[in-house]
């Protein structure tokens, strides 16, 4: 019999994310696309930007300060928000709170 086959290797490493400039601090973001369909554009205005961040935060589980909406367009309303945090391991545990809400 043919001898017994050894699994792939990994693949290498990513290489070190390079040194934080002083007075900087690293950040992972999570970003996603929804279509708002009971706003327009006049509808969806500061108070209803405010309660979809602090929707977000909540599904995201984080601060409302960590969540910005970085693109608004009209088709109802197609909006972008993205979470910044401060570690990989909190930016996926924040995308995998949002696709359990999401879904």
């Amino acid at each position: 019999p043919p001898p017994p086959s050894l699994p792939p290797p990994s693949p290498p490493a990513p290489p070190p994310r390079p040194p934080v400039h002083p007075g900087f601090k690293p950040a992972w973001e999570v970003r996603f696309t929804s279509v708002l369909s009971v706003y327009t554009i006049l509808t969806f205005d500061a108070a209803a930007r405010k309660k979809y961040r602090e929707h977000v935060a909540l599904a995201g589980g984080v601060l409302l300060e960590a969540v910005r909406l970085s693109h608004i367009e009209a088709g109802s309303v197609v909006v972008t928000p993205v979470i910044t945090v401060d570690s990989a391991v909190a930016a996926e545990k924040a995308a995998k709170r949002l696709e359990k809400a999401c879904t």
